[in-house]
C-alpha cells in the first residue's frame, strides 16, 4: 500500500517547533522579536509570555512546552538566548530548561545576545551572535540576515553534534 498525496504531504509538511528560552531582563525584547518573527515565517513557537499567565505553575508550563516541542521527533529546536541573567547561576531557570531540552534530544541553538561565558556543556557549539544588534529594530538589515541564518540552522538536520560546529558561521 502506498501513501496518498495527502499522507505524503502531511509527513513532509511537519513544521519545526521552536522553544525560546531567555532571561527576563533588558534583553527580553530580542526574545520577543525572535519569537514573533519565527512564528510569522513558518515555525510553531513556544514562548512563555504567550503561554503562562499570572498564577500559573511556571514549572508545569515549561515542562508542557518542552514536551510539545519534542513531541514530533526531528522537528523540535531549543533556542537559548545567552545573557548575564539567563546563564547567571547553575540552578537558574534557563539552564534547567537547557538540561531538560538536552534530555529530550532537542536540537540546541545558542544565541549570544550579550557577552557571557556559555554554559560549559554547550561551550563548543556554534552560536548565533546578536550582540551587535540590540535592540533589533535599530538594525533591521543585519537582524534580517541573522534571522535568515537562524532559520537555516533550525531547518538543518535535527541531529545535535556532540562536537559543535566547525566554524562560527552563524
Amino acid at each position: 500500500m502506498t501513501p496518498t498525496d495527502d499522507t505524503r504531504n502531511a509527513l513532509t509538511d511537519t513544521r519545526r517547533r521552536v522553544f525560546v528560552s531567555y532571561g527576563h531582563d533588558r534583553y527580553a525584547i530580542v526574545a520577543e522579536r525572535l519569537a514573533e518573527d519565527l512564528r510569522a515565517t513558518r515555525y510553531e513557537v513556544w514562548f512563555d509570555r504567550d503561554q503562562i499567565r499570572p498564577g500559573d505553575d511556571y514549572h508545569e508550563y515549561i515542562t508542557e512546552g518542552l514536551e510539545w516541542t519534542s513531541s514530533t521527533p526531528g522537528t523540535g529546536c531549543f533556542l537559548l538566548l545567552m545573557t548575564p541573567h539567563s546563564v547567571r547561576r547553575p540552578d537558574g531557570f534557563c539552564l534547567k530548561e537547557l538540561a531538560r531540552a538536552a534530555q529530550r534530544n532537542l536540537k540546541i541553538i545558542p544565541i549570544m545576545v550579550a557577552t557571557v561565558e556559555p554554559p560549559l556543556w554547550i561551550a563548543d557549539r556554534d552560536y548565533l551572535d546578536l550582540r551587535d544588534m540590540v535592540p533589533p529594530d535599530q538594525y533591521a538589515a543585519r537582524y534580517s540576515e541573522k534571522l535568515r541564518r537562524l532559520s537555516e540552522a533550525i531547518d538543518r538536520s535535527s541531529m545535535v553534534s556532540r562536537h559543535g560546529f566547525a566554524s562560527r558561521f552563524l
